[in-house]
This record gives structure tokens, C-alpha cells and sequence, in this order.
């Protein structure tokens, strides 16, 4: 009896195992999602699990098996979201319906009456102006003896009060040689006394 080479047995038993390795391999789990919308001319995006997929009609194959986010955005109509669930083999339709817009009614403007202005028969009256009572600003510093300029103009020198002020707003500054200016916008109003200390920095 002849005897076959043990070469040949080994190729044999390698193709053998390998035969039986494909055979078991396992095939990924997937499906596939239509969807269409209408009426038929109405593009829709269509939007899964995050991701732009194009606009309907559309077929999305090899889908994982499970649960997905599916999002449809049509302009003029509120953004439909729902979650889907792909089984094995399986081909899942969803059809979305989106009714006519409504024609929007248009609106005709009411006429406003027409102003006529009137002249007037008696002249009003100029009411008197009451001049406003003058203010007064006190000011103090330190160290004291620092040149006090309102506005730019000189008055003197710290601690020292000066009297009518027409109300409103000036611009205090402080100045003593050696140390840094001091500055300020300060309101003096009618009748009252604004004070303000400054502290010079060197």
C-alpha cells in the first residue's frame, strides 16, 4: 500500500481548519432605513444620530442593529425627532406627511385720519425764569496747601470754601509740587455745599 507523504496530510488539515474558521465566522448584525416624505416634491433633511444623510427620498443601508436618533428638518415646519430601532435584516419605512403651508391673508392698512394743525388765536404767555440760587464747594486736602483749580481757573489754596458756584458740574484738580494731581468732576448744586477731600499720592 502506498503511504502519502505527511506534506500532503499537513495541507490538507490546514485548508480543512480554515474552511472551518469561515464558516463560523459571524456576519455583523445590520438593516436598512427608508424614508420618504410628502408630498413628493418637499425636500427634507434627513439627520441620523447626529450626522447629515441627505434629503428624502432616501435609503440608508448597513445600519448597526438597535436604537438611533433620527431627526427630519423641512423649512417652515417644527423639526420632527424620533428614535427608531433597526432589527437584523430588516427594512424599516418611515413615511413623513407635511400638510400645505397656509397662504398668509394680507392685510389692508387702515387709513389715518388726516391733521389739519391749527393756528393759534392768543399768543401764550413767556413765563418768568427763576434764576437758580448759586452753590458753594468746600475743599480740603492732604497734606493741605494744594492749588485748587475748577475748570482750569485758580482759587486758591487748601482747606478753603468757595462760595457762588453756579450749579452744576466742574472738574476739581488738586496740585502740589512733589506729589501727583488729584482729579475730580464734582457737582455743586443750588443752594448747598459740596465738599470733596483729596489725598495727593507722591
Amino acid at each position: 500500500m502506498q503511504r502519502i507523504p505527511r506534506a500532503v496530510v499537513l495541507v490538507a488539515l490546514v485548508l480543512t481548519l480554515a474552511l472551518a474558521a469561515g464558516c463560523t465566522r459571524e456576519v455583523p448584525a445590520t438593516g436598512s432605513l427608508e424614508i420618504t416624505s410628502t408630498p413628493a416634491g418637499r425636500e427634507v433633511q434627513v439627520i441620523l444620530d447626529g450626522n447629515y444623510q441627505g434629503v428624502t427620498p432616501l435609503l440608508l443601508s448597513n445600519l448597526s442593529e438597535g436604537s438611533h436618533l433620527l431627526q427630519l428638518i423641512s423649512p417652515g415646519y417644527a423639526e420632527r425627532v424620533e428614535v427608531v430601532t433597526i432589527g437584523t435584516g430588516q427594512k424599516l419605512q418611515i413615511a413623513a406627511d407635511y400638510p400645505p403651508l397656509p397662504t398668509p391673508t394680507p392685510v389692508t392698512p387702515t387709513p389715518q385720519p388726516t391733521w389739519t394743525p391749527t393756528t393759534p388765536t392768543t399768543k401764550p404767555t413767556d413765563l418768568p425764569v427763576t434764576p437758580l440760587e448759586p452753590g458753594s464747594l468746600y475743599v480740603t486736602s492732604f497734606p493741605s496747601g494744594a492749588n485748587i483749580f475748577l475748570d482750569g481757573t485758580a482759587y486758591g489754596l487748601t482747606p478753603r470754601l468757595i462760595e457762588d458756584l453756579e450749579p452744576g458740574s466742574y472738574e476739581l484738580r488738586l496740585s502740589l509740587v512733589g506729589w501727583k494731581d488729584y482729579r475730580v468732576v464734582i457737582a455743586v448744586s443750588p443752594g448747598q455745599t459740596a465738599r470733596e477731600h483729596g489725598t495727593l499720592r507722591s
